[in-house]
């Protein structure tokens, strides 16, 4: 056999086993990455509503405690006890996708959390969009009706105000963008459901 042939035999052979192993420990672990996707998801609406869940229960404590209504829009997850209102956030930030889930007091403009699920950002810069820290600004923020949220680095007071993040100014200004435009989407899907939006 020519050695050109053999190469490229040994080649197409390579490509074939580690595409099969890489099918393989896909199909072996795409319900593990679901459920994990369905933790933090849910985990997010259950601490924003002040719920103890464990790694074993959180499905019954979500189930429990949480009304699940979907929409063509956007899927709205509803505290029972408080009437609190969560759903996902998500779009680009700088250096890739964010995804987070914003939880609203009943009003449907009072921020009572945001929690970053996922995001690419540079860690220590642009990263700091998932901090805990960082996060606890929003608490409290009332969003306005016709511009939502502003991050801004001159805060002039008002309620719909949270700090940039020093060093992240794109990532914050992108996040800003994503959570606007997902709150306008909102506002209109939970009037449609006649939801309270005051």
């Amino acid at each position: 056999m020519h050695p050109h042939l053999r190469m490229i035999s040994f080649m197409v052979i390579m490509g074939l086993i580690v595409s099969g192993f890489l099918v393989g420990m896909d199909v072996l672990t795409r319900d593990r990455i679901e459920r994990n996707r369905a933790f933090r998801l849910q985990s997010a609406v259950l601490t924003a509503n002040g719920h103890s869940f464990t790694l074993g229960n959180f499905a019954d404590v979500f189930e429990e405690n949480i009304d699940t209504i979907e929409t063509d829009e956007i899927t709205f997850y509803v505290d029972q006890a408080s009437g609190n209102i969560s759903f996902l956030v998500e779009g680009g930030g700088v250096w890739g996708p964010i995804s987070a889930v914003m939880t609203l007091e009943p009003d449907f403009r009072t921020i009572v959390a945001v929690r970053v699920l996922s995001q690419e950002e540079t860690p220590g810069l642009g990263g700091v969009v998932a901090e805990t820290d960082y996060l606890a600004k929003y608490v409290g923020v009332v969003l306005d009706e016709e511009g939502g949220i502003n991050i801004t680095h001159s805060r002039t007071g008002a309620d719909n105000e949270v700090d940039a993040i020093t060093g992240g100014t794109r990532t914050s200004y992108e996040f800003q963008d994503m959570i606007n435009a997902t709150y306008a989407i909102a506002r209109q899907a939970w009037a449609a459901l006649g939801g309270n939006d005051e």
